[in-house]
């Protein structure tokens, strides 16, 4: 580059200076030489305006190539900031759905924790509203026995108030009161009545129940105590458990006896029993799936003898209605 820019200082000879030069000059070699003097100025510089040419179009295409380079650097730069930006927003609403889905469980955990307590108060509630009930049924038998003294007493005043009655016939006045009287006597002694036999009805409703879960009770041990009596033997048996009937078989499962409400289920009941036991799936003790049961405000027992994969000893299992069970 140093070189060029010296061609550029040398100065170009005028034509009228050339001319001039060669027509005071007499001599011709002399007027060659200095033509080819002046020639060899011309050639430096035409070779140097050549070499800048050269160099400025070297550093145009090395300009344009780095544009190029850069332009596309650029491109990707832009691509990667957008696919950033698309997964930035990916993270953002995946991070609201998760703080949403927290949110959604933290609430349901609160909600079932309230409705915990709430049903705690309602059992507690429920029991002292029992209790009450207990305590108002004892006051109302004593209220009772209190009324039926009333009722006797007021019979009797009855009689008395009759007897009165016969003698003040002739004074119209005082019949007419005695006569309401009497007429408020015969209502207090039917409004009497009718708490005796409400009283009289909820006791034996009490009594009901009462007798409905002694039996339940009783049935369970029953039930048990009838299937130890009649399969203790097989309970006990350590080895192969003995299989009486093969259509009571499926799988791995043998049932050899099962009973509902205190009566042998059926076949197809026994068919049910396999199938949830081969599948592995519970059931719930009730009468529509064991197609029996006994009177309502009771629950009954189901109980079952079975075996596993032939071996003993048999397993005996009982549970109460409304209760859910699976074969092991």
């Amino acid at each position: 580059m140093a070189s060029i820019m010296k061609s550029w200082d040398i100065p170009m000879p005028k034509p009228d200076v050339l001319q001039n030069q060669c027509n005071v000059s007499d001599d011709e070699d002399e007027h060659i030489s200095h033509a080819r003097h002046i020639l060899s100025f011309y050639k430096f510089h035409v070779q140097g305006i050549d070499n800048l040419i050269n160099r400025h179009d070297q550093e145009r295409e090395a300009r344009r190539k780095a544009e190029k380079e850069l332009g596309g650097a650029l491109k990707q730069i832009q691509a990667e900031l957008n696919q950033t930006r698309e997964q930035l927003a990916i993270t953002c609403s995946e991070l609201e759905t998760s703080t949403a889905a927290s949110k959604k469980t933290k609430e349901a955990l609160n909600n079932a924790e309230k409705n915990l307590d709430l049903t705690r108060k309602e059992l507690t509630t429920t029991k002292t509203q029992l209790q009450t009930t207990q305590a108002d049924l004892s006051k109302t038998k004593d209220q009772l026995k209190i009324s039926e003294g009333k009722l006797q007493r007021a019979t009797a005043e009855l009689s008395i108030t009759n007897e009165k009655l016969k003698d003040l016939e002739g004074v119209p006045k005082e019949r007419d009161n005695l006569k309401l009287a009497i007429q408020q006597l015969n209502g207090t002694l039917i409004e009497k009545t009718k708490d005796l036999k409400k009283a009289n009805d909820g006791e034996r409703e009490a009594n009901d129940l009462v007798k409905a879960k002694e039996k339940e009770k009783d049935d369970a041990f029953t039930a048990r105590d009838e299937a130890q009596t009649k399969y203790g033997n097989l309970l006990a048996t350590n080895g192969n458990a003995f299989i009486h009937q093969e259509n009571r078989k499926r799988g791995d499962y043998y049932i050899e006896y099962a009973a509902y409400g205190g009566n042998v289920v059926t076949e197809g009941v026994i068919n049910k029993l396999l199938q949830h036991a081969v599948e592995r799936r519970s059931f719930t003790i009730d009468d529509q799936f064991l197609c029996g049961g006994t009177k309502k405000n009771t629950k009954d027992v189901f109980t079952v003898v079975y075996a596993v994969k032939g071996k003993g000893p048999f397993k005996i299992v009982s549970k109460k209605e409304k209760d859910t069970m699976k074969f092991e």
